[in-house]
């Protein structure tokens, strides 16, 4: 069975369009600070400010651009509110939705 892509697994802020590589050369300061060059910024849409994860895989360093979620948007990126979407997303290709004209007419279809 293929495995289902949720929402959360795509990052919404990132674009998806292929992009050049783009190489450049930083250096460490005693202080442990790295100065990204302008290019590599302005490649990965970096700001002032962007949170960037860094993990080191062997002799390597990679480094993500990530973005906080605000506490209270983080249900949305669960599993289980995901699963959600993703069944409301197919009903809603699939035509199987209502709309209504009032609230009575909502009550009077809940109630059938």
């Amino acid at each position: 069975m293929t495995p289902r892509r949720f929402k959360s697994e795509v990052d919404p802020f990132r674009s998806t369009e292929p992009k050049k590589e783009v190489r450049g050369l930083a250096q460490v300061t005693a202080r442990g600070v790295l100065t990204l060059p302008a290019s590599i910024r302005r490649a990965a849409n970096i700001q002032e400010g962007d949170i960037l994860e860094i993990s080191v895989h062997g002799d390597e360093l990679r480094v993500v651009p990530k973005r906080l979620i605000n506490k209270s948007q983080a249900y949305f990126w669960t599993s289980e509110w995901q699963e959600g979407e993703f069944e409301a997303e197919a009903d809603i290709e699939e035509g199987r939705v209502k709309t209504f004209e009032s609230v009575e007419e909502l009550l009077s279809e809940l109630r059938k």
